[in-house]
């Protein structure tokens, strides 16, 4: 994995000099599978319902009930409770990079370091386990709550109609889709996909899928 394997940050800093990079400092991007945060979530709902103690469930969010109040309460409780794998991801590199280049981190830096991890074996199984139960709930949150579509005198759609029906065809398992349909995932959700907890992924012995670029 990334985060054990030492040498991919002396081929990072090997890569930055090789290109002849004057650089005092860097910032880093990170691209992360979508399935990342598919697992995420339903590993902590898991562990809710294991042990409700420890962790406690999450804020229910309804597509009828997203107040100040409600929003609020949610901050508060990722705030508490919750810190997203990327961010963590995030932390560690960031230092060992630092430590490594010998640069100092700066988020308006030039010189950025982006580090892309995937997985596509996983990626394809459990894109097909959520894909059913994603696509009810953008029909039912989504679009069921979107303006119905008005037709022209003549009986032809205007330029904004068609934009507001091209805006309609949501793909559920993009990474713009996938974030705002996750907040009304709920553990039944992932049991009826058979996710919860997340399954098992699959081995590949020449799993090495993180790639780190230089720009």
């Amino acid at each position: 994995s990334l985060v054990a394997d030492t040498p991919v940050f002396n081929e990072v800093a090997k890569a930055v000099t090789d290109a002849g990079y004057e650089a005092k400092d860097f910032c880093v991007g990170f691209n992360v599978p979508t399935i990342l945060d598919l697992r995420e979530k339903a590993a902590y709902l898991y562990l809710s319902e294991r042990f409700p103690d420890t962790f406690p469930s999450p804020p229910s969010k309804k597509p009828t009930s997203v107040t100040a109040k409600s929003r609020k309460q949610e901050q508060s409780w990722t705030h508490h409770y919750y810190t997203y794998i990327k961010e963590a991801l995030n932390e560690f590199v960031t230092k060992q990079l630092a430590k490594t280049l010998k640069m100092a981190y700066n988020k308006n830096s030039p010189l950025q370091i982006t580090v892309t991890l995937t997985y596509p074996k996983a990626e394809v199984g459990d894109k097909e386990l959520m894909l059913p139960v994603m696509t009810e709930i953008v029909k039912n949150v989504f679009e069921a709550n979107e303006k119905p579509k008005q037709q022209h005198h003549q009986g032809q759609e205007t330029a904004p109609q068609k934009q507001q029906k091209k805006k309609s065809r949501r793909k559920p398992l993009s990474r713009q889709c996938l974030v705002q349909v996750l907040e009304y995932v709920n553990a039944e959700d992932f049991k009826e996909a058979n996710f919860l907890p997340p399954p098992a992924l699959p081995r590949d012995n020449n799993n090495n899928n993180n790639n780190t670029d230089t720009a």
